[in-house]
C-alpha cells in the first residue's frame, strides 16, 4: 500500500473514533500484515455503513490489542476476512505470512485466520438452510483455539455496530450472534 493510501486509511479510521495504539502502529510486522489486508479488500465497503471495509479488521484489531492480544492475535484480526471475503486464497495468505512473520508465527497466525473462516457456506452446503449452516458453525467455533475465541467475540461486536442499521436483519443475526456466543463461552 502506497503512503497515501496508508494515510487515507489512518484518517478514515480516526474520524470512526477507531485509532490504532503505538504499540503496533510502529511495528513494521503488524504494519506489512494491515498493508496485505488493506490489499486484500481493496474496493470493498461495508454494507450497512459504506465504509472502506479495511475498517472492520481494522477495529478488530484495535478491540484485540486492548484486550492485551498478542501480535499473532492482532494480525489475525486483522486478516480474519482476507480467505473468506477476498480473492486471496488460503495458500497465498499462508506463503506472505510466512514472508512478513516467519514460519513459526505465520503459522499461528494462519491457523488463526482458519480458524475464524466459515466452513458452512451457502456454496458449499446448498443443501442446509441458513440456520442449519449457523447452528453448524457455532458448534465448529466452539472448538478453535481460545485466541480465535477472543477475535471471533471482538469481530461480532464489532459486526453489531453496522448490522443493527437494518432493524429487520438484525433480528435475525443478533440470533445467531447470540447463538454462536453461547457456543464460544460454552
Amino acid at each position: 500500500m502506497d503512503q497515501r493510501n496508508h494515510k487515507c486509511t489512518m484518517a478514515k479510521l480516526k474520524k470512526t473514533g477507531r485509532e490504532m495504539t503505538l504499540k503496533w502502529i510502529n511495528n513494521q510486522k503488524l504494519q506489512s500484515t494491515l498493508e496485505l489486508a488493506t490489499m486484500a479488500h481493496a474496493g470493498q465497503q461495508r454494507k450497512y455503513t459504506g465504509e472502506p471495509y479495511i475498517i472492520h479488521p481494522t477495529s478488530v484489531a484495535i478491540a484485540i490489542e486492548r484486550e492485551g492480544g498478542t501480535e499473532s492475535q492482532i494480525a489475525a484480526a486483522l486478516l480474519h476476512d482476507v480467505v473468506e471475503d477476498t480473492e486471496v486464497s488460503a495458500g497465498q495468505l499462508r506463503a506472505r505470512l510466512h514472508q512478513i512473520w516467519g514460519a513459526v508465527q505465520a503459522d499461528e497466525i494462519f491457523k488463526m485466520v482458519i480458524e475464524l473462516t466459515d466452513v458452512y457456506t451457502k456454496q458449499d452446503f446448498p443443501e442446509l438452510n441458513r440456520r442449519a449452516r449457523k447452528l453448524l458453525e457455532a458448534q465448529r467455533l466452539s472448538r478453535v483455539s481460545d485466541q480465535a475465541k477472543q477475535i471471533k467475540l471482538q469481530d461480532i461486536a464489532d459486526n453489531k455496530r453496522s448490522i443493527e442499521l437494518d432493524p429487520d436483519f438484525a433480528k435475525v443475526w443478533n440470533q445467531e450472534a447470540d447463538q454462536i456466543i453461547n457456543h464460544l463461552k460454552g
